[in-house]
């Protein structure tokens, strides 16, 4: 997994998918959901703030797709 900070994680039937913030060129954030070591989706965007707008979404969708918060484990 590339260094970054973790901002959330989610399992799903032994699977665990993470959601990092990395710093971009150019001040940007790229917000990154990794499984293992294969990128999922990433989309790099214009501030912190956005990026975690960004992740909080896509972890929505992950716990409306049936996986669950790690804390919750």
């Amino acid at each position: 997994m590339p260094p970054g900070e973790v901002v959330w994680t989610v399992i799903r039937a032994g699977i665990r998918r993470d959601a990092l913030l990395l710093d971009g060129d150019n001040d940007a954030i790229i917000c990154t959901v990794m499984s293992g070591a294969q990128c999922v989706v990433s989309q790099q965007l214009p501030s912190r703030e956005a990026a975690r707008v960004l992740a909080e979404q896509l972890r929505q969708a992950h716990l409306a797709d049936g996986w669950r918060d790690q804390a919750d484990e």
